[in-house]
């Protein structure tokens, strides 16, 4: 009976993984001449990094891991630190004020929140005039 119930789970196993392999998750996906890759050159817009600069002006700990640092700051603005993302403006607003910071540009000046109503008064007092929305 172990057996037979070891069998089948092996099978399951393989089989997913099998498909898995044939039907990617659309994540891995991108408009290269294969058909897919592993990371799309736009999440990288997407990705919160650290501003090495805030560290430099000393208004944060020089000793702290970037990881543990990360984990803090996402989890005191309210974020999940394990998918870095929350679709909140203040939380976002939050992070960057802790000196984090989005390759594509800050979050207001995102194309998918431009027109909103916090992030236009942020924009007025933090933005420069002639900005233009990214992504």
């Amino acid at each position: 009976m172990k057996k037979i119930i070891i069998i089948l789970l092996a099978i399951f196993i393989l089989q997913g993984c099998i498909l898995a392999t044939i039907f990617p998750n659309d994540y891995y996906k991108c408009p290269s001449l294969s058909g897919w890759c592993k990371d799309k050159p736009e999440r990288k817009l997407y990705t919160w990094y650290f501003n090495h600069d805030y560290i430099k002006k000393g208004l944060a700990d020089k000793n702290i891991d970037i990881i543990d640092r990360r984990r803090k700051d996402m989890t005191d603005c309210g974020m999940d630190f394990v998918s870095g993302y929350s679709n909140d403006i203040k939380v976002n607003l939050c992070l960057e004020q802790k000196g984090w910071y989005k390759k594509g540009g800050p979050y207001c000046e995102n194309e998918l929140r431009w027109d909103n109503p916090l992030c236009i008064e942020w924009r007025a007092k933090h933005s420069k005039p002639d900005a233009k929305p990214w992504g």
